[in-house]
């Protein structure tokens, strides 16, 4: 389960660039004010607190912002040398991650016994490497949970209710079914509206075989918000800079796991 629980995770992550293929020769969207801005030396960041039973897993991706021109053979633009601390608002206690390089994974920050508590917020501070200070901060969601009286499972389809809360602002709902070749991952991607219930519903087909269980992923406003940025492929476009951090770029955020057994 182990092994599902990150493929998912990591394609979850991988799916932050969102591209249009639709009319490909055609230009994008255009700015609609000009700008006169210098390019600002600066941290480009992913950090996610992850709540999974886990601890460990949450990261810290640090690297420089850079010019264009400077993409060549061995380019390399991760900082291993910054200082990275996370800490906990309502105790006061900070934790330091420590750059891990991980072979065919991203080299990222760490701290082997962190595990982060829900509806906590947490800040983030990461300095040194001749570059300005960057600092964010982030609310863990609460546990999503589902309405055992809502599940419904037919031979076409599942629904179910996930029940609402004020401080999560997506969620991804995965539902795992095994057949004969192994697990396969049905993923729903829902967008939450104040703390109203939302529904998750698949559709089935024989082949996915017997339903086993359903993840669900809560997101906190920042990975929600960023993870939905349209990004675009299309020549001539343009697009504002999405950040939810302070002095630098990119994102600290925080999600939640619950698995729900049918």
């Amino acid at each position: 389960m182990k092994k599902v629980t990150e493929y998912i995770f990591l394609s979850v992550l991988s799916a932050m660039a969102i591209v249009s293929c639709d009319g490909y020769l055609d230009p994008g969207p255009q700015p609609t004010r000009l700008f006169d801005v210098d390019f600002e030396p600066g941290f480009n960041i992913i950090g996610v607190l992850r709540v999974d039973g886990m601890e460990g897993s949450s990261f810290v991706h640090v690297e420089r912002v850079y010019h264009i021109e400077e993409v060549e053979d061995e380019f390399e633009p991760t900082i291993e040398d910054a200082s990275v601390v996370i800490t906990d608002l309502q105790s006061g206690i900070s934790t330091e991650f420590f750059y891990e390089s991980r072979e065919e994974e991203f080299m990222n920050y760490t701290d082997s016994l962190f595990l982060p508590k829900i509806n906590r917020e947490y800040s983030i501070r990461i300095a040194g490497a001749d570059l300005p200070e960057l600092t964010g901060t982030t609310v863990v969601p609460s546990v999503p949970v589902i309405d055992s009286s809502s599940v419904a499972i037919s031979s076409d389809k599942c629904k179910f209710t996930i029940l609402g809360c004020n401080d999560a602002f997506m969620y991804d709902v995965v539902l795992v079914t095994l057949n004969s070749e192994g697990l396969i991952g049905l993923m729903q991607r829902i967008i939450a509206t104040d703390d109203q219930s939302v529904e998750a519903s698949f559709d089935l087909d024989p082949d996915y075989g017997t339903i086993q269980w359903a993840e669900i992923y809560a997101y906190d406003e920042n990975l929600a918000f960023y993870l939905n940025v349209s990004m675009t492929i299309k020549p001539q476009s343009y697009q504002e800079t999405a950040t939810t951090v302070n002095g630098g770029y990119g994102c600290f955020g925080s999600v939640v796991q619950s698995v729900f057994f049918f």
